[in-house]
């Protein structure tokens, strides 16, 4: 071919992504990405790129039991899981269980509840103290 067009986008849907911290715990400030790619006649370009980072906290999914009748089983998705210290589980706005240990899974008795919808939020604590919440609902059957 006589021209080649390759378009790298860092944005949320590009390809270049990074949802690893540095060792100081801190996202990478945003920035443009420099390469440069040499042909097979020789010739070398030196192209620039626009590149997003994630931060480094955050739930991203939690996967639960959407009609509980004896126990609810919740597990939460963590962008990076490296530095978190503990996650609450909190039915209501009542803490009812807590877990320190990777993958940090719950089962949890819904016995005591009357049949409804409730609402379910996992607070993650990081180690720096930083804390980040998720909520859904489920349904007590």
């Amino acid at each position: 071919f006589s021209r080649f067009r390759l378009t790298i986008d860092g944005g949320p849907n590009g390809l270049l992504k990074n949802v690893s911290c540095p060792t100081n715990q801190d996202p990478p400030v945003d920035g443009n990405f420099t390469f440069q790619i040499t042909g097979y006649t020789g010739r070398q370009v030196t192209i620039e790129s626009p590149m997003s980072f994630e931060g480094c906290y955050g739930i991203t999914k939690i996967k639960r039991t959407k009609c509980a009748a004896r126990r609810l089983n919740v597990r939460a998705y963590f962008r990076s899981r490296a530095l978190i210290r503990e996650v609450r589980l909190y039915i209501n706005g009542r803490r009812v269980a807590t877990s320190k240990r990777v993958p940090f899974k719950f089962s949890e008795s819904v016995r005591r509840y009357q049949p409804g919808r409730k609402r379910l939020m996992l607070r993650a604590i990081y180690k720096d103290g930083k804390v980040v919440k998720r909520s859904t609902v489920f349904k007590v059957c």
